[in-house]
């Protein structure tokens, strides 16, 4: 019967057509080297097919990023990270994300950098609305002044995808990253049922090793010495897992479920991580175990409309009594009226931070007029 159910899901791929496409508009993205009067490196260069590569060097009709070395996070005036355990393992200072015409079962993604290559560590994929997979992910690399083909070994997946979002990291650059085009490659359905297969789900997600994740939570707790330590102690050590590492905790035994939950776990905490997972459902699981809440980073969450003003300002009201330092660093769901809410929960606040967020720019227009 398995053997059937194979080669029936070998003949659903094997049926399906090559598809290539160029990324159609851009979706989002954190940072820009032009400016809003004028399209010279800017993100929307980064659609339909490439103009520059193979030529190497700086053109105006790419897209390029302001950032580059080291010197961004090493200076006096950087944002310091509010829970350094929960940075990732590679970081990244900037992300784009691209839209294509048409949405296939990614076999390939090929990105053309012209300039400085070599900041592209993650790519994510998933179909407009649904949630984000990890196709690749890798280190940033020093490479030579030359353009550059990239296209990694990707996951891969029997999802269908229309959307590709590049994370990147530039701290090993000497100088800004240009990026010429993108192509997504991959299979595409010729028939109503081979899409309403995929788009139901029915067919497993293949995965390679590299997307498997393992977890050996496999603890004696009555023959463990950890269990022996006072319950102030559990919880003490507690405050230097991060919160993938908590969760796991947390399905141990009764006594971890408990210190995971523990209020003065969570003085600082730190969802810039998972902005891929954080809604309103999350903002009200982490209400409670946050009462002494004093630092916050809620930095790239909130899109897809997946943060309302409504939580937040219930998320403020509840925990955020003795908050001091506030990150928003692009998030969607930031409104005038957010700030006016935050003015009103947040008495103690020494410091927010609003960097490439649109209510700056809204707060700017409203100053000029």
């Amino acid at each position: 019967m398995s053997e059937r159910c194979g080669t029936s899901v070998q003949l659903l791929f094997k049926n399906m057509v090559d598809f290539e496409c160029y990324a159609e508009s851009v979706v989002d993205y954190t940072a820009k080297y032009n400016h809003n009067m004028t399209i010279s490196y800017g993100p929307e260069n980064l659609t339909g097919k490439p103009v520059k590569y193979p030529d190497y060097g700086d053109c105006v009709d790419t897209y390029m990023l302001r950032k580059y070395g080291k010197w961004w996070v090493e200076s006096e005036n950087s944002q310091k990270h509010y829970m350094t355990q929960d940075v990732e393992e590679i970081p990244c200072q900037d992300y784009i994300t691209l839209r294509f015409e048409a949405a296939v079962i990614p076999t390939a993604v090929i990105i053309y950098e012209t300039y400085n290559p070599g900041a592209v560590v993650r790519i994510w994929a998933r179909h407009t609305g649904e949630n984000w997979l990890i196709l690749w992910e890798g280190k940033p690399e020093i490479c030579e002044q030359t353009s550059r083909y990239f296209s990694p070994p990707i996951r891969q997946i029997s999802n269908l995808i229309n959307e590709i979002r590049l994370d990147l990291n530039h701290t090993l650059l000497d100088y800004q990253t240009a990026l010429d085009a993108v192509l997504l490659a991959g299979k595409q359905p010729t028939s109503e049922l081979q899409r309403r297969l995929l788009s139901s789900r029915l067919l497993t997600v293949q995965m390679n090793k590299s997307g498997r994740e393992s977890s050996n939570c496999d603890v004696d707790v009555q023959n463990n010495t950890f269990a022996t330590l006072p319950y102030d102690v559990i919880v003490h050590i507690f405050q230097y897992l991060d919160l993938k590492t908590l969760c796991r905790c947390a399905q141990v035994s009764k006594l971890w479920l408990a210190a995971t939950l523990d209020p003065r776990i969570y003085s600082h905490l730190s969802l810039k991580r998972y902005w891929h997972k954080i809604d309103n459902r999350l903002l009200e699981m982490f209400m409670e175990r946050c009462r002494r809440l004093k630092k916050l980073d809620l930095s790239w969450c909130g899109d897809d409309h997946k943060i309302s003003e409504q939580a937040f300002a219930e998320f403020l009201k509840n925990s955020c009594k003795y908050l001091t330092h506030l990150s928003l660093c692009h998030s969607k769901f930031v409104t005038s009226n957010c700030i006016n809410i935050i003015t009103q929960y947040c008495k103690d606040l020494v410091e927010i931070r609003l960097q490439d967020c649109n209510l700056v720019y809204e707060m700017m227009i409203s100053f000029t007029y």
